[in-house]
């Protein structure tokens, strides 16, 4: 497990003994914002995002950075998304306030394509996700209080703007149902989560209410069928909360 503070260093933990691994990895010059980790061929990486308006890419097998800073953004980089490509290239997505999605070959640390530019305010959070049939693409929630979808193989939007929430939408988490329907669900300062399927644009079924702040934070999983929950599940949390609701379920939303 890997985990980032209001700070600039991030630490790895081994989740079998509750302790830390080797030191922490700094090198960010502002607060870190977020963090993703993937696994390659032979290789764990993590990929940080922070208030410096940079990326940085770690080793976690030596906790050293992979290569220079990704820069690019001119804003602080409020989050970041790794996935793997059928191809086996690996993936960043980053959402900046300065309103841009930008893409990143870690291989190289180079750019891919240009930065996609069609939210009018601060993108604030963004998953990534590989469907059944390959396509790659990229959510990201704005405080313009829209979600969009990209593709990342083309750096064009998908469809228009899914559109409902009433607030800034501050978090996204994605998941791919048994039957192969991809979803995307939301949280916003609304105090609302919303579930949209990614084929039609639409939302699936009704806002989930309940929370009495901001939804900060989300995550999906599809639980293995002996699980009290056999269905696709969701996790939200609210800001300034220490304590997690039970998880929503989607199945038959």
């Amino acid at each position: 497990m890997k985990t980032h503070s209001i700070g600039s260093s991030v630490r790895v933990w081994d989740l079998a003994t509750g302790l830390p691994v080797g030191e922490p990895m700094t090198g960010h010059t502002g607060w870190m914002l977020a963090v993703a980790a993937m696994v390659l061929p032979g290789r764990a990486l993590a990929v940080t995002a922070s208030f410096d308006e940079t990326v940085r890419v770690w080793d976690l097998t030596t906790a050293l950075p992979v290569g220079e800073p990704l820069t690019g953004h001119t804003g602080p980089v409020e989050a970041v998304a790794a996935v793997v490509l059928p191809d086996g290239r690996a993936l960043a997505v980053t959402a900046s306030d300065d309103e841009t999605v930008r893409v990143w070959d870690l291989a190289t640390g180079l750019p891919v394509g240009e930065p996609m530019t069609d939210h009018t305010d601060r993108v604030r959070a963004v998953a990534a996700m590989v469907l059944p049939d390959g396509c790659a693409l990229a959510v990201s929630a704005s405080f313009d209080r829209t979600v969009r979808v990209w593709d990342l193989a083309t750096g064009l939007p998908v469809g228009e703007p899914m559109t409902g929430h009433t607030r800034e939408v501050s978090a996204v988490a994605t998941v791919v149902l048994p039957d192969g329907r991809a979803l995307a669900i939301t949280g916003s300062i609304d105090e609302t989560v919303r579930v949209w399927d990614l084929a039609t644009g639409l939302p699936v079924g009704e806002p989930l209410t309940g929370h009495t702040g901001p939804v900060e934070a989300v995550a999906a999983v599809v639980l293995p069928t002996a699980a009290p929950w056999p269905s696709p599940a969701a996790s939200t949390g609210r800001c300034g909360c220490g304590t997690w609701p039970p998880v929503y379920r989607l199945a038959n939303p």
